[in-house]
């Protein structure tokens, strides 16, 4: 495994360390966005070998690209760099959290007056 395989690596490990050791029944919010940039990123400098400075587009395109299978669910990004997600409808009973359905499947903000969308 090269430098920057070793680095991804040791990003998601932490990161899903991080979301393994909570407490919580349900990932938080933040753990999982942080998880999933370090997954963007990892894209970002596979698709680079680790050196970003020598491709700057090829970077921002491999993220623009990237498909993640994250905590969340399915994740992509908008022309606009936000993220494109399903937004789950859930259930609070017997103090479980349940996700009993999606609500909004693939919602991405319109990036109304966004230059990039």
């Amino acid at each position: 495994m090269d430098a920057t395989g070793l680095r991804r690596r040791t990003l998601l490990t932490g990161a899903a360390s991080l979301l393994a050791a909570q407490p919580w029944p349900q990932a938080r919010r933040h753990a999982v966005q942080g998880y999933d940039a370090a997954q963007l990123l990892g894209i970002g400098l596979d698709a680079t070998k680790g050196d970003v400075e020598a491709d700057k587009v090829l970077f921002a395109a491999a993220m623009a690209a990237a498909k993640i299978d994250s905590p969340r669910g399915p994740f992509t990004l908008s022309a606009g760099h936000s993220p494109v997600q399903n937004i789950y409808l859930r259930e609070a009973h017997g103090g479980e959290n349940r996700v009993i359905g999606i609500a909004a499947p693939n919602l991405a903000d319109p990036g109304t007056g966004c230059k990039l969308a």
